[in-house]
């Protein structure tokens, strides 16, 4: 068993840990990315070189490499934190979308080669499924399913600002994820 972002920030982890019948190991944000890398990199042998965006509730790991992870770096907040910062429960605002843009910007200045992006997490997976217009998910069709960022403007567009109870009531989002999805989105753009 592995727990990341929660369980690194935890103030009981301790107690918690004593609980588990089986041991855990508590992934320092260097080796979730570096499994993030590996992950990718068996799934998708044939790319040469590529960079990971794992997002995730409490951090996100973006890495570069070819064979190897080159470049980790590990972002302390994720999707459900940037959610909670910028926007709450309601829906996006023009001038929450704003503040959150400029958040992003002075903390994600980090350098990486040009080379193709594979994102990771329950964003990723959920846009992809509404792209290919699923209502049940199947991870055979939505393995590498490409998304351009036309279709995450789109979206965002059109669905970004609505509150989260609209895509819940219309079953194509659960609630936990509805939440989420537009701060997902807005990190991609």
């Amino acid at each position: 068993l592995i727990g990341t972002a929660a369980l690194r920030r935890a103030k009981n982890v301790e107690n918690f840990l004593s609980l588990l019948p089986l041991p855990l190991e508590i992934l320092t944000p260097e080796k979730e990315g570096e499994m993030a890398f590996r992950a990718v990199k068996a799934a998708f042998p044939q790319l040469p070189e590529f960079i990971v965006v794992d997002q995730g509730g409490g951090s996100i790991q973006v890495v570069y490499g070819s064979d190897e992870p080159e470049i980790i770096h590990s972002f302390p907040f994720g999707v459900l934190d940037l959610t909670e910062l910028f926007f709450g429960r309601i829906a996006p605002r023009e001038e929450n979308e704003e503040r959150f843009r400029q958040f992003l910007r002075t903390r994600w200045a980090v350098q990486f080669p040009l080379a193709p992006v594979v994102g990771l997490g329950g964003t990723i997976t959920t846009l992809s499924a509404l792209a290919l217009h699923l209502f049940t998910y199947d991870p055979e069709k939505i393995h590498g399913y490409p998304l351009s960022r036309a279709f995450l403007q789109k979206w965002m567009k059109e669905n970004g600002y609505l509150p989260p109870a609209c895509w819940m009531r219309a079953g194509l989002i659960s609630e936990k994820r509805a939440y989420v999805l537009p701060a997902g989105v807005l990190c991609w753009l």
